[in-house]
């Protein structure tokens, strides 16, 4: 009587031990499948925002760079009047007061665009605007090459074009993130800035061009690494990138990135012929 009990129990144990074995063993393939259920749809999660941000991206990248285009396209269009047409030319250089109305309007949408961002994302008033800037410096580059002969323009376009290019290639493929001096740089644009208004003192006070000479190949060397730095920032995978919706300053920058890079190499060519 006393074995018969111990007997079932012994088998009640035993059919504890292998149901709650069982039990486990289903809670943990349960949890397992559970498991790799949830990490696949998180990796499949994952995957696809990645696929949809590098796909933002790259339709944000195009847009820039075709907004880019339009603009140096414009500009180029009014560069060439003067060349084309002598009395044109006289015209810019007689009126050489729209020169200066043109830079005024140049500068101030150019400190709105970078000072009010809600100008910049609203659209379409940051397309109007946008458009009135172009015009503004396709007006001021007509009237300002008006002043330097022809060969000194076209030299500067060329030297200004290859090193562009190049500046391109190099921030596509280098491995380096510029994106993180750029409070160096700043620095260094003030600093030149600076300088520039001494440059200019000894211009028109001493007709002295040495310092001028010296700030357009100062600038010339920092507006190529600004280029740089706009680039990776506008592609993206960088320590800092431009977000999506703000395409207007992206192409803004890059656009006065590659005007400044000309702009010096022609006031460093062709300051003898002013």
């Amino acid at each position: 009587m006393s074995v018969e009990p111990n007997v079932n129990k012994n088998d009640n144990n035993c059919e504890n031990i292998s149901y709650s074995e069982n039990s486990e063993v289903s809670s943990n393939g349960e949890k397992s499948s559970v498991s790799i259920t949830g990490s696949g749809d998180l990796e499949e999660n994952g995957r696809d925002e990645m696929e949809r941000k590098i796909l933002v991206r790259k339709r944000f990248v195009k847009k820039v760079f075709t907004m880019v285009a339009a603009m140096f396209a414009i500009v180029s269009l009014f560069a060439a009047f003067p060349m084309m047409f002598p009395d044109f030319l006289t015209f810019c250089r007689v009126h050489w007061q729209l020169y200066y109305a043109s830079t005024s309007l140049f500068f101030i949408i150019y400190f709105l665009f970078y000072g009010i961002q809600q100008i910049r994302r609203k659209y379409p008033i940051n397309i109007i605007i946008l458009m009135i800037f172009t015009f503004s410096a396709a007006f001021m580059i007509m009237f300002s090459i008006a002043f330097y002969d022809v060969r000194s323009v076209f030299i500067a376009l060329l030297i200004s074009s290859i090193c562009s290019a190049t500046i391109v290639f190099f921030a596509f493929v280098t491995e380096k993130d510029l994106t993180t001096i750029t409070g160096l740089v700043y620095i260094i644009g003030v600093c030149t800035a600076v300088f520039s208004c001494v440059a200019f003192f000894f211009v028109f006070f001493f007709r002295w061009y040495l310092p001028f000479l010296i700030y357009t190949i100062i600038g010339t060397f920092l507006s190529m690494l600004y280029l740089a730095i706009d680039l990776q920032w506008i592609v993206g995978g960088r320590s800092q990138e431009c977000p999506p919706n703000d395409w207007i300053f992206a192409s803004l920058s890059s656009f006065l990135d590659s005007l400044y890079i000309f702009f010096f190499i022609l006031s460093f060519l062709g300051w003898r012929s002013r």
